[in-house]
């Protein structure tokens, strides 16, 4: 896992056009705190919406295992700020079944992640 360069668009645009969204995936790079990538398959976004941090994220399929350790380490992170973050994934994406996985609940058409400190 390292920090975005704008180099990285080359690889991430045909991913995120297969894989994901693009358009969304684009707005969420233009207005993030922080962009993590695992070239060249997979890329994490943190940026503001109007329901607070949100999650974007996108991987390719020869990327998925890079791209699962470094969602894992940013959540920890999040977590252990007692930072609650969430995404906006289809119902039936691989990112909804991931983000049930990691502990994200749906709650009005997102998925959210409550810090454990927050759950308690």
């Amino acid at each position: 896992m390292r920090p975005f360069r704008m180099s990285d668009l080359v690889w991430l645009e045909p991913i995120a056009k297969e894989y994901c969204e693009w358009e969304p995936m684009l707005k969420a790079l233009e207005r993030a705190e922080g962009v993590y990538v695992d070239p060249p398959g997979s890329i994490v976004a943190l940026h503001r919406d109007p329901h607070g941090l949100c999650l974007s994220a996108c991987s390719s399929k020869a990327g998925i295992k890079g791209f699962v350790k470094m969602v894992e380490d940013i959540v920890y992170e999040l977590d252990t700020k007692n930072i609650k973050f969430h995404g906006h994934y289809p119902d039936d994406s691989w990112q909804a079944k991931l983000a049930l996985k990691m502990g994200l609940q749906k709650e009005n058409g997102m998925y959210v992640f409550y810090p454990l400190q927050e759950a308690s």
